[in-house]
């Protein structure tokens, strides 16, 4: 062989590697440990997650917040980095951050219901009947209580919020990974 030839970088198809094993890989783990972290937190009464204007609720959505970018940004520069020769396009960053987000979603909403449906039955009542108190508070009906007491039965059941949660991650890590991926791309050289 010429010398030429072993001096040419060689350009790795994007085709040719995967983006899930990356995006299972930095989200479980991200997640898992967000979860962790969620666990600690309720056990310790930091948080409550039946009452949304708890001091350590605020505290424990900045890490979520935190977590998905870590995530995101770990695995866009592994993937760039590792697996792909040291390049990445735009939209190949932007489809890594955001399968990142649903693998993180789809575990977050399955935790979601095991808490909800298995260690604590009880929370989607606290959530409904803090809600009612809040409602009462701000100048509600009895009427306007009873009326609304079915709508608050859907949007406090687990699947809603397991959906919600899987919706909820999926779109920002959408949002974080627009811009992630515009800082960490790396054009390679050539049409590849």
């Amino acid at each position: 062989m010429s010398e030429e030839v072993l001096d040419q970088e060689r350009i790795i198809d994007p085709a040719d590697v995967p983006m899930r094993p990356t995006a299972m890989r930095y989200g479980g783990m991200v997640a898992l440990a967000l979860i962790v972290i969620g666990l600690i937190f309720t056990l310790t009464g930091f948080s409550d997650p039946a009452d949304p204007q708890a001091s350590g609720n605020k505290i424990q959505q900045f890490i979520g917040y935190a977590g998905i970018l870590v995530a995101i940004v770990l695995a866009i520069k592994h993937h760039r980095d590792n697996e792909l020769g040291g390049y990445i396009k735009y939209g190949r960053g932007l489809g890594m951050g955001t399968l990142v987000g649903l693998v993180m979603g789809v575990i977050t909403a399955v935790w979601m219901l095991i808490y909800m449906y298995v260690i604590d039955p009880e929370l989607q009542d606290k959530i409904k009947e803090m809600a009612m108190e809040q409602a009462i508070a701000n100048g509600a009906t009895e009427e306007a209580m009873e009326q609304g007491a079915g709508m608050m039965d859907f949007f406090t059941s687990p699947a809603f919020m397991s959906i919600a949660s899987l919706l909820g991650t999926v779109l920002v890590a959408f949002i974080m990974s627009l811009v992630v991926a515009a800082i960490m791309k790396k054009d390679p050289p050539g049409n590849v």
